[in-house]
């Protein structure tokens, strides 16, 4: 007969056993993937298919941008530039992520005092835009600028000074272009506390034989073929866009961003159909506002869901990645006209 002290000690071992294992299987599940967006254009007052389409993936994250900084004209200092208008403030749901775009020479002939009063001025603009159109941010802020080792120092000072000047962000992020990723000694790190990896853009536009300016997974591939981990947690960027590019002469002279693809396609008139997704322009005329010459080449740059999809597998299979987030540039009142959400559930499910 086993006696019951001994009985009590092995029974408490085994529920002290299930309970650490349960206690460790709890620890090791995957904290969901989520998805976000970016929006981008000036105005903001969003129509019933992007509040559809967010609440249709579950998105609650909204990056939103605010204004841009650049040098206007023949002004000495960088300015503030595309000021955000908000003719709808999104609902309390969502949590709003203000977002400034700041091009890269505009850290260049500049000193650190310089670079300290833009930032400084940067937060001013900041408070001064969140309570004139009465937004309630969150704890996070984003930047996104593509600096160059020869920008780095005054664009990472400036960042610096920012967190200083703007403490109610508890969170200071930026977008990481591919080459900063694969590069990090060269481009350098910059001193913030996670990064949105964009995974577009990655070709030269201006080329007129180029075949997709924004995205390419082969291209992508190679990008993400480095094993060393880059030293900021990093979430992922994708594109959900596109454009129509103008080449007149075989130069690039225009964009044309959201372009009627039906339209582009049906309107045999105006248009002829060469190889891929170049289209002739067949007569002078206006075609979205934009008058057009007789032989000019529109190239139509987009990407296919399952081009997206194969991308996020890609992005998956990498060790050193391994994002919270998956946020989509960007929202626009006709974006499920180019991808469903059928497409966006499809593309949770590749981390989820």
């Amino acid at each position: 007969m086993i006696p019951a002290s001994m009985t009590n000690n092995h029974f408490m071992k085994q529920l002290l056993l299930c309970m650490v294992t349960l206690l460790a299987l709890n620890g090791c599940q995957k904290v969901p993937t989520e998805t976000a967006f970016y929006h981008w254009e000036q105005t903001v007052d969003l129509q019933e298919p992007e509040l559809t389409l967010l609440e249709q993936v579950k998105a609650t994250n909204l990056y939103l941008r605010i204004f841009d900084i650049d040098y206007k004209d023949k002004s000495k200092a960088p300015a503030f530039l595309s000021l955000v208008n908000v003719k709808q403030i999104p609902p309390a749901e969502y949590n709003l992520i203000p977002c400034i775009f700041i091009t890269n020479r505009s850290f260049k002939g500049v000193n650190y005092p310089l670079t300290d009063s833009l930032a400084r001025r940067t937060a001013s603009q900041i408070r001064h835009l969140q309570k004139k159109n009465k937004l309630s941010f969150g704890d996070e802020i984003q930047i996104d600028c593509d600096w160059t080792p020869s920008t780095r120092n005054y664009y990472f000072a400036f960042l610096k000074y920012l967190r200083d000047y703007l403490p109610e962000f508890t969170t200071l992020s930026a977008t990481i272009r591919l080459h900063q990723y694969k590069y990090p000694k060269k481009t350098g790190v910059p001193p913030i506390d996670k990064g949105s990896l964009m995974l577009y853009n990655m070709g030269n536009f201006e080329k007129p034989d180029a075949k997709n300016a924004i995205y390419d997974n082969a291209i992508l591939k190679q990008y993400l073929s480095k094993t060393q981990q880059y030293p900021l947690h990093l979430d992922i960027a994708m594109p959900v866009f596109n454009w129509a590019l103008v080449f007149r002469f075989g130069k690039a002279v225009k964009i044309i961003h959201n372009p009627r693809i039906t339209d582009l396609k049906e309107n045999k008139d105006f248009f002829a159909h060469q190889e891929d997704n170049r289209y002739k322009v067949l007569h002078n005329g206006y075609w979205q506002g934009l008058y057009l010459y007789k032989g000019d080449i529109l190239r139509l740059d987009q990407v296919k869901a399952e081009d997206i999809e194969k991308g996020l597998e890609l992005v998956k299979k990498q060790s050193n990645i391994e994002p919270q987030r998956i946020i989509y540039y960007h929202l626009f009142e006709e974006i499920t006209e180019i991808y469903s959400y059928e497409n966006f559930k499809k593309f949770s499910t590749v981390f989820n």
